[in-house]
């Protein structure tokens, strides 16, 4: 009886212990704090970009708070990324400051389109060199998650929304508060539009100034 009695006992002291989680070693590795190094990929224009890759052969995220690798560095040894964000600019710096990881971006020479996300997950668009065909509309495979409408100079407004961006003439139709006053040749600008997936670009069509 008495055996039976401690035996109870430690059986019950058991079921309280684990209810505890003292034996479930993945719950207390779940809530220990991730180890987590900011990364800031800046363009030319100070617009803090996410794009998907690796640093250290950790992939590049990012959450509310921006972007980031989970990992302790000491040096950025080697990066890659996997979106074309190389195809409109180099990488002019890299550096680790102890806590960061920045990549500065600048502008490469010709003609090139690109859409890319912001660090806080709006869309960023970009278009070099058509300053000769300053009128154009680019298709998208995917469809955009809201709308917008920018003024980019006098001559030049920005339309997106659905499958499609579009930079045509300005007209007095269109009532905009103000004008981003890009260059033709020269046009960036940040759309108002959330996304957590860059929309694929199908085809550019450039429209007739006549």
């Amino acid at each position: 009886m008495k055996k039976t009695i401690i035996f109870v006992g430690v059986l019950s002291l058991l079921i309280v212990i684990s209810s505890c989680n003292m034996f479930n070693p993945s719950s207390n590795n779940n809530s220990a704090p991730k180890v987590r190094t900011d990364v800031n990929i800046i363009d030319p224009y100070g617009n803090k970009l996410f794009v998907e890759g690796t640093i250290n052969n950790s992939p590049i995220k990012a959450d509310k708070n921006g972007v980031y690798i989970e990992a302790k560095i000491n040096a950025v040894e080697k990066y890659s990324f996997s979106e074309p964000i190389l195809n409109l600019f180099s990488v002019s710096s890299v550096d680790f400051d102890g806590k960061s990881v920045n990549i500065t971006l600048s502008k490469k020479s010709g003609k090139n389109i690109g859409l890319f996300r912001t660090a806080d997950g709006n869309l960023m668009f970009y278009a070099f060199g058509y300053a000769d065909t300053p009128y154009f509309q680019i298709w998208l495979k995917d469809r955009l998650s809201w709308s917008a409408q920018v003024g980019l100079n006098d001559e030049q407004i920005l339309l997106a929304g659905g499958w499609l961006i579009g930079v045509g003439k300005n007209s007095d139709k269109i009532r905009l508060s103000a004008t981003l006053n890009r260059s033709p040749n020269e046009i960036y600008a940040k759309l108002n539009i959330p996304t957590s997936v860059v929309p694929r670009i199908e085809k550019v069509e450039v429209l007739s100034t006549k």
